[in-house]
């Protein structure tokens, strides 16, 4: 959500067009979607908890279960946001935001990343190493500013949208490969998306972050 209310911002000062009222109502409904992740996790964190404290394995394969149901969950309402929006969407607002429907689809697709943030943000929680979670999102909202500044000009609000997208995955995803005590999160859900439990255990991950 602070990606939204920095390119909301940037794309007020950088576009004088229609694109800024088009973005504020498709971050708005997109809003109402990313939420849907965290209700699913404040759901599963007690279980994520107790495997947590039985062992690393069982936490291993708790976490690439959450990984699983929440990116291809998000991903399966990512799909029939962009395939479906479109009609109910100009019915309810009216013609004239018909442009903001390809940013509700950009967005949507931002929410993906988004859910493997919060998988990632609970690892991360558990095993204690919250202290670094600054250096991503620092890192993330550099990156969504400079790209603001390269695709709003070309793009208007759709750029804004891209923006806010690629930020989100460096978040949820370079910076984790990046960092080194949070790249055994990323193997784990990795793996949890692509490869499943019974995979995942012939693996044999430790389920010990690297300080």
């Amino acid at each position: 959500m602070v990606y939204q209310r920095v390119d909301l911002v940037m794309l007020g000062k950088m576009d004088s067009g229609p694109g800024v009222g088009h973005y504020a109502v498709a971050a708005r409904i997109s809003d109402l979607v990313s939420f849907l992740p965290y209700i699913i996790s404040r759901s599963v964190f007690p279980a994520l908890t107790k495997a947590k404290h039985r062992s690393a394995a069982e936490f291993n394969e708790s976490m690439m279960k959450f990984s699983a149901v929440m990116f291809w969950g998000m991903t399966v309402v990512a799909l029939l946001i962009t395939l479906l929006v479109k009609w109910p969407f100009i019915l309810f607002f009216g013609s004239e935001y018909a442009p903001a429907v390809s940013v509700i689809s950009i967005l949507a697709w931002k929410n993906v990343f988004m859910a493997l943030g919060i998988v990632c943000g609970e690892w991360i929680l558990l095993a204690g190493l919250h202290r670094y979670a600054p250096i991503r999102s620092g890192v993330a909202l550099v990156v969504n500013i400079v790209l603001n500044l390269f695709l709003i000009p070309v793009w208007g609000a759709d750029g804004a949208a891209f923006a806010s997208l690629l930020a989100a995955f460096v978040n949820c995803v370079v910076m984790l490969a990046i960092i080194p005590c949070y790249r055994e999160c990323l193997r784990v859900m990795v793996a949890g998306i692509f490869l499943g439990p019974m995979k995942f255990r012939k693996q044999q991950f430790t389920g010990a972050p690297d300080e």
